[in-house]
């Protein structure tokens, strides 16, 4: 879902970016049966694939949490490497005590 965030595809570029078979990709028609993604007949040769609108919202739901994970990891990676910052200089002042 997340590539057809960008643009339409349809299968055989999907197949191909995702590195799968043609017939792997059955789960276009649960996504498709489940409103995620809908068909676009361009009276062409292929059938390309998009987001429905129910598609997309689950999209912004997945990006929106996904940030706010990345930023918590962000806070406690930083809250971390102060702590471990401070309790070097507490360390660096405890050896210059003792030198003395």
């Amino acid at each position: 879902m997340r590539l057809l965030n960008n643009r339409k595809y349809n299968a055989s570029e999907l197949a191909k970016t995702l590195n799968l078979s043609i017939p792997m990709l059955y789960h276009l028609s649960l996504l498709e049966t489940h409103d995620y993604i809908k068909r676009v007949d361009t009276g062409k040769k292929w059938v390309y694939y998009e987001l429905t609108e129910k598609g997309s919202k689950i999209m912004l739901k997945l990006l929106k949490s996904l940030l706010a994970m990345f930023l918590a990891v962000t806070v406690i990676f930083l809250a971390f490497l102060a702590r471990k910052s401070s309790q070097g200089a507490l360390g660096a002042e405890k050896s210059i005590t003792v030198l003395s």
